[in-house]
C-alpha cells in the first residue's frame, strides 16, 4: 500500500479471542493507529519501569544496601537517582522586612503624603529566581512612617 492509497476510514476486520471465545470486530483504520500508538506508549512506560526495578535489585545485595555499613542516607539518594525523583516538603514562611527608603516629595505635595502607597506602588516581592518551587501567595504593609530629611 502506498500513502497515495491509504484510507484512513477503511474499516478491517479482525479476529478477537476473548476467555476462548472467537468474534470478529470492525475496525477504522485511524482507530487501530491510535491503538497501535498506545501500545507502543506503554511498552515503552514498560521497559522504563523494568529497567528502574531492575536497578533497584541489583542494589538489594548484601555488599550494597543490605551491608551493615551502609547508611540510609546513601540508600535514599541512589533511589532518587534511579526513580528520578526529588521529594520536597512544602513549606510555608512569614517574614518581617524593614525598608528605608529615601524619596523625592513635591513640597507642595508633602501634607497630603502617602507613604503606604508609595511603598505598594514601589516594592515589589519576586519569587521568580527560584522558578515554579517558590510562590508568594500574600504580602502586607503593616505600616510605614516617614520623616523630612534636612
Amino acid at each position: 500500500m502506498t500513502a497515495e492509497t491509504y484510507n484512513p476510514h477503511q474499516l478491517v476486520t479482525l479476529r478477537d479471542i476473548n476467555d476462548g471465545a472467537e468474534s470478529f470486530v470492525i475496525h477504522k483504520a485511524t482507530d487501530l493507529e491510535w491503538k497501535l500508538e498506545t501500545a507502543k506508549l506503554n511498552r515503552r512506560e514498560l521497559d522504563t519501569a523494568q529497567a528502574k526495578i531492575g536497578a533497584i535489585t541489583s542494589e538489594m545485595t548484601s555488599e550494597s544496601w543490605y551491608h551493615s555499613n551502609t547508611d540510609k542516607d546513601e540508600v535514599l539518594s541512589k533511589l532518587e537517582e534511579i526513580l528520578g525523583v526529588n521529594p520536597t516538603a512544602t513549606i510555608s514562611i512569614t517574614a518581617t522586612i524593614e525598608v528605608f527608603i529615601t524619596a523625592e516629595v513635591p513640597l507642595k505635595e508633602l501634607d497630603s503624603f502617602d507613604s503606604d502607597s508609595l511603598i505598594h506602588d514601589s516594592i515589589t516581592i519576586d519569587a521568580s529566581a527560584w522558578g515554579s518551587e517558590v510562590n508568594v501567595d500574600d504580602w502586607n504593609l503593616q505600616s510605614s512612617d516617614w520623616e523630612e530629611q534636612s
